[in-house]
């Protein structure tokens, strides 16, 4: 045969019209498989029987029967179709590496996150994970563009729709002489608004008839951890949310006692992914360790490590 003429013989339909003569055993049994008439097939065939330059079946009582040539071409035809099937699984697979994007809060990330990525490393290794951290303006910003499938944050009285992770003492931090009685007005270190943690500070103060003071604004944790460091004031958060070179202050002064964090999740949405739910599942199993310091030993005990 000539080159041209293999060609011919290999096109997806000439294809799937030998393997369902083969399987089928008839022409009539190819032509219900393939939707068409018998006498279809049988022009088709005579069609590639003559560019081939010999019989592909033989004809009897009982049927047909294919010749070594038919043979040797549905060999390399079902080696194809293997192939072609081979391919479509790889790419549905490279398609299953999905990308999770997670907005989380600051103080989640220095709680707990460690931990997560350990178990969504264990869980999903074929899963890209991406982070959105940084201030509670920037989180609700993606929240509002659909730019991530999760969000860990604090409880937002912006987004009541949500699912309890787990609960953190929440404490003021600061340098050791603000452990002594504070004078008004209250020197605060707090983020930017719009925030949970500035707003659950400034409520605890006038709760308690004090008067304060924003002495520091920040939008990231570091420059908030900078200025405890040099004094400038106080601040809230989760009882195991490390914070360097600055210590808890325990209730004995005059500062007001801080209501509790609650960490809470925003999603999965009824459209998301199966992976993104499996994700958020995850998430909630771990939540049941109380993400304590974040550590990843936690994570291994969960699953037995």
């Amino acid at each position: 045969m000539a080159e041209h003429d293999i060609a011919a013989l290999i096109e997806r339909d000439q294809i799937r019209l030998l393997l369902a003569i083969s399987a089928g055993g008839s022409f009539s049994a190819a032509a219900a498989e393939l939707g068409i008439t018998q006498s279809s097939i049988s022009q088709q065939v005579k069609r590639l029987e003559t560019i081939a330059g010999f019989p592909l079946f033989r004809r009897n009582r009982r049927g047909i029967k294919l010749t070594s040539e038919c043979e040797t071409i549905i060999y390399y035809a079902r080696a194809m179709e293997k192939l072609a099937e081979d391919m479509r699984l790889h790419f549905k697979q490279a398609r299953s590496n999905d990308r999770v994007c997670i907005g989380m809060g600051e103080d989640f990330c220095r709680t707990a996150l460690p931990a997560v990525l350990h178990l969504l490393a264990k869980n999903f290794p074929n899963v890209d994970i991406q982070i959105v951290s940084g201030s509670y303006d920037l989180i609700a910003q993606a929240i509002s563009a659909r730019s991530v499938d999760l969000v860990v944050m604090r409880r937002w009285d912006r987004y009541p729709d949500t699912k309890l992770l787990w609960i953190e003492r929440q404490v003021w931090y600061g340098q050791a002489r603000f452990a002594a009685p504070i004078e008004d007005p209250v020197p605060l270190v707090v983020p930017f608004a719009p925030n949970p943690t500035r707003t659950t500070l400034i409520d605890a103060l006038k709760a308690q008839g004090r008067v304060w003071k924003v002495r520091f604004e920040s939008v990231g944790m570091a420059g908030i951890e900078a200025a405890l460091q040099c004094g400038i004031g106080v601040c809230g958060g989760p009882r195991h949310m490390p914070m360097y070179g600055v210590q808890a202050i325990e209730p004995g002064g005059n500062l007001p006692k801080l209501p509790d964090v609650e960490f809470v999740m925003v999603g999965p949405s009824a459209s998301s992914s199966g992976v993104v739910r499996a994700v958020a599942e995850v998430l909630l199993s771990l939540a049941c360790t109380g993400f304590r310091a974040g550590t990843v030993e936690d994570a291994s005990r969960l699953h037995g490590d």
